[in-house]
């Protein structure tokens, strides 16, 4: 069955059943898909009519830890460092930055600068 999601990931990735998508974006996270990245980003970028929207930015970010590329980055990037999202988005953006720059070696100097962002330096105290 993953191999079935994966196959037809963009469209199922389109549906706007959450529970679906959350299905395909972990099957996605497993089993890797660069051709579903667009479709990825597109949910991470705006989750459209989602019931939980976080959720499901959360599976396919997630998702983009396998799938995503240095152009991944930029819709990852506020999940990791606004500080808006003190849920698990915010563990899962960062840790699907610091997955996408161990593949994909363009990503990592970008990945670094995003990540240095989401760990400030404490103030002088």
């Amino acid at each position: 069955m993953p191999t079935l999601l994966v196959k037809d990931s963009a469209q199922l990735l389109a549906t706007p059943n959450d529970q679906v998508r959350y299905l395909v974006a972990d099957a996605l996270a497993k089993h890797g898909d660069v051709g579903a990245m667009d479709a990825l980003v597109a949910i991470v970028k705006d989750p459209g009519a989602s019931k939980n929207p976080n959720v499901l930015r959360m599976h396919a970010v997630q998702a983009l830890a396998t799938c995503g590329d240095k152009s991944a980055l930029a819709a990852i990037e506020p999940h990791a460092t606004s500080g808006a999202y003190l849920n698990s988005l915010t563990e899962a953006a960062i840790k699907s930055i610091q997955s996408i720059a161990e593949r994909d070696p363009k990503a990592k100097a970008p990945a670094i600068a995003i990540l240095r962002k989401a760990y400030p330096k404490p103030p002088d105290v």
